[in-house]
């Protein structure tokens, strides 16, 4: 299994020493193989899902939308609420953090520095 979450990178690199250990209480570690479908559109999401080691696909039909490597994270529109018709299917065999939704939007609420760099939306339904 690779090493959790690094939080040498945006916008973990954001968090204080006691949100840190929040995230590392909370959160687990999930694996699929090659060809698993994660999430699919109608699902709902309840974690961040940040990529360890591996790939992801973010795919609509047949039309690949985006690829989400070790260090990436994905679902986070999904978090919100807002309606996603796109699916998540493992490229690679994939290991990804899971940080639970409710601590992912507090962290945000709370934590001006992490709420600037986190993907565009979610300052916006965090606030």
């Amino acid at each position: 299994m690779p090493e959790a979450l690094s939080f040498t990178s945006p916008p973990f690199d954001r968090l204080s020493d006691a949100e840190r250990d929040r995230v590392r209480a909370a959160s687990d570690l999930a694996a699929w193989p090659k060809g698993t479908t994660i999430l699919r559109g109608d699902d709902a999401a309840e974690h961040l899902h940040v990529v360890l080691k591996g790939l992801v696909h973010e795919v609509e039909g047949a039309e690949v939308l985006t690829s989400y490597g070790p260090g990436e994270s994905f679902d986070a529109k999904a978090l919100l609420g807002t309606p996603c018709t796109s699916s998540f299917v493992v490229r690679e065999d994939t290991v990804c953090q899971l940080l639970p939704a409710a601590l992912f939007l507090d962290l945000t609420r709370a934590n001006p520095l992490f709420r600037r760099v986190v993907p565009p939306g979610i300052d916006r339904a965090a606030a």
